[in-house]
């Protein structure tokens, strides 16, 4: 009697087991998907990053190039007005084109929908900062 109990005890462990698999095989899958989603979101938060660092320095070089070689003469020449300030703004923007690549400029649009917009706007924040 007691070898027939061990036995009915196994084979339900067994069909238990065995039916168990496929839970245990979906929640194995979901976990994995789980962390290979916030890994990739990581990768992506950080490669982002970089590349609006990247913008950014070539942003605060670009200006700084076309003041030092623009509006700094025209300033000393009392010749710096609107008109001059915004060719000044567009040479700088016109640098800073030349100098991103199209992953980069690519990253970009992709971030923010308009990379003319951005642009801008970060080239006005540099001037404002160089002003202070």
């Amino acid at each position: 009697m007691q070898e027939i109990f061990y036995d009915f005890v196994w084979e339900l462990a067994r069909v238990v087991a065995v039916a168990s698999i496929p839970v245990v095989a979906g929640f194995l899958v979901k976990l994995i998907n789980y962390f290979s989603n916030e890994i990739k979101e990581r990768v992506e938060y950080d490669r982002a990053e970089y590349y609006i660092d990247k913008v950014e320095d070539i942003v605060i070089d670009a200006v700084e190039f076309t003041n030092e070689t623009f509006v700094d003469k025209l300033k000393k020449e009392n010749a710096f007005d609107e008109n001059k300030h915004r060719e000044a703004f567009e040479k700088s923007k016109r640098k800073i084109l030349s100098m991103l690549n199209d992953e980069t400029a690519d990253m970009i649009k992709n971030l923010y929908g308009d990379l003319d917009e951005f642009l801008e706007m970060k080239i006005e924040r540099v001037i404002k900062e160089l002003k202070e």
